[in-house]
Parts: structure tokens; C-alpha cells; sequence
């Protein structure tokens, strides 16, 4: 099963680094013409496992720039320029969100390792974004419910007939409290109430239950392979909020 640090490392570009053998002009023009702020030092040995040994900074190049206008950095030792300190942690692939965010609170970005190789660097803007793309979509559930409840609202449904009709239970049912797999169960059971009667049930109640399975996943921040679900919510708002 794909993990959620898997998750997290595909709004992370390549791992770019370099090894303590190659040059600081290498570095330099690596964190230059790539665009990063920390190039990690990472070694490999003879059976392939790799190891850090520390990093880059592109600030400590600049300001190195600033202070010693006219010199050749190449001159430099770069010994000099490697940090050693917790700025960037280590962490497996099969850690945890929790571990993540733990692990960035007091470093600036992570190296995520996987089966003794290094894959990506994950910075606070990493997590932000990846965070924010589950905001967006939330935002469409959150989106497709209102019409649901919208459609309750207008057709003027008696929630008080739902305790024995359809879902057999002593609860008493609030048009804004109620879950996803309760819409689901409405749609489905109340279709001409709906207005719906003119309409294939089928095509919707496929596309519910798909976009269910998606919403689960989602608030569980489990792997989702495949964007239909979320196709099916866009599609569901749609004919939610057609007036017919």
C-alpha cells in the first residue's frame, strides 16, 4: 500500500544532491541552475547503500559572495561550507505524517529514505502544498453536500418518515447534520420525492457510491490511485444544482 509520505514526496521535485568527492563549484552551479536552498551531501558505497554527510547552503555561498567581493570561492575550502547540524533530519519512507511534521519543527526540510536510498527533500512548502490540494478537495465534498441538502431543503423532504422508512434507527435526522452515506441513502430511496423521477437512479447511485469511496479515503488520508471519485463529485454537484 502506497504510504502517505509516498503521498507527500509527489509534490516534491527530484532529490538533487552531490557527494563529498565532487566540487564546490559543482555545488554551486547545481543549487544555482536548479534552484534549491539546501543541496544535501550524500555518498554511496560499493553495495549501493547511501549515507548523508551533510549539506549546502545557498545563503552561506551568497553571503561567502558578499563578504569577499573580487575572490574565487574555488580558492575556498569547502569543508568550510558543509553543515553538519540538524537543519535537515533524516527520516524512512514508512514514517508516519506525525513523524513529518515533528521532524520540521525543528529542522528546515527532511530527506526521506527508502530501502537505504535517498528519494526527496521535503520542505515546509512541500507540506503546505500537498496539504492544500487536500483542502481543494474537501472544498468539492463540502461542495456537493450543500447541494444535496439544498435539493432536501426545496423539495420540502420530511426527515421525521427517514427513523422507520429508510434507515431503521431511533436517531432523529437534521438536513445539516447528516452524513454522506445518509445523502447517499436518501438519493436512493427518496428518488421521486427528489423530483428525480425522470431520471436513470442507476447512472447516480453508481456515481455516489463512488464518490463515497473516494470521500472515505480522503478524510482518511489513505492512497487513491485513481481520481474518478472526485470526477464523480464534480459531476454529482452538477446535477445537483440543476433546477428541474
Amino acid at each position: 500500500m502506497t504510504t502517505q509520505i509516498e503521498i507527500i514526496t509527489k509534490f516534491a521535485r527530484e532529490l538533487i544532491h552531490t557527494d563529498s568527492s565532487s566540487s564546490l563549484e559543482r555545488a554551486i552551479t547545481l543549487m544555482i541552475t536548479k534552484g534549491v536552498s539546501y543541496l544535501p551531501i550524500i555518498d554511496t558505497n560499493n553495495y549501493g547503500i547511501q549515507s548523508y554527510k551533510g549539506f549546502y547552503k545557498r545563503e552561506d555561498i551568497f553571503n561567502w559572495y558578499v563578504k569577499n567581493p573580487g575572490k574565487e570561492i574555488k580558492n575556498e575550502n569547502k569543508e568550510i561550507f558543509k553543515n553538519k547540524d540538524s537543519q535537515i533530519r533524516e527520516i524512512e519512507m514508512n514514517s508516519s505524517f506525525d513523524q513529518v511534521i515533528t521532524a520540521l519543527k525543528n529542522s528546515s526540510a527532511i530527506l526521506i529514505k527508502n530501502k537505504n536510498q535517498f528519494t526527496h527533500l521535503i520542505t515546509p512548502r512541500v507540506v503546505a502544498n500537498y496539504l492544500e490540494s487536500y483542502a481543494k478537495r474537501f472544498m468539492i465534498f463540502e461542495e456537493l453536500e450543500k447541494a444535496i441538502r439544498e435539493r432536501i431543503s426545496n423539495k420540502n423532504i420530511d426527515l421525521n418518515i427517514l427513523e422507520s422508512r429508510i434507515m431503521k434507527t431511533k436517531k432523529k435526522y437534521n438536513v445539516n447534520q447528516l452524513d454522506f452515506g445518509e445523502y447517499e441513502t436518501i438519493v436512493s430511496k427518496m428518488w421521486e420525492e427528489l423530483g428525480y423521477k425522470s431520471f436513470d437512479k442507476k447512472i447516480i447511485t453508481k456515481e455516489l457510491e463512488k464518490a463515497r469511496k473516494y470521500r472515505n479515503d480522503l478524510m482518511h488520508f489513505n492512497s487513491i490511485e485513481s481520481e474518478q471519485g472526485l470526477e464523480a463529485a464534480k459531476s454529482l454537484i452538477n446535477f445537483f444544482c440543476t433546477p428541474f
